[in-house]
């Protein structure tokens, strides 16, 4: 399942090391994959994926800083779970 999320400093507030934040996905996605003969809370793979020489850019606003974040895969953490109740269902991460 590929995920791209929407952050914005509206409200709760987007922030990075400390100050107001923008997070650019420049298409970029969260890819998940269950892992296989895993039990609920099922266990996924994640991988960062983005078009040839994208990355994900946080720029803190008030500081010179502006992290990339390039193409990852293979990493873990993330979980998924079946659960009663009306959509939005949630993820948790560990």
């Amino acid at each position: 399942m590929d995920f791209t999320p929407t952050y914005a400093n509206e409200g709760k507030g987007c922030q990075a090391l400390g100050v107001a934040a923008t997070v650019k996905m420049e298409g970029c996605v969260y890819r998940v994959a269950l892992v296989e003969g895993g039990t609920s809370p099922f266990p996924t793979t994640t991988a960062i994926v983005c078009p040839a020489g994208k990355s994900i850019i946080v720029t803190a606003s008030s500081l010179p800083c502006t992290v990339t974040i390039w193409e990852q895969s293979g990493l873990s953490g993330v979980s998924l779970e079946n659960g009663a109740g009306p959509e939005p269902r949630t993820s948790r991460q560990p």
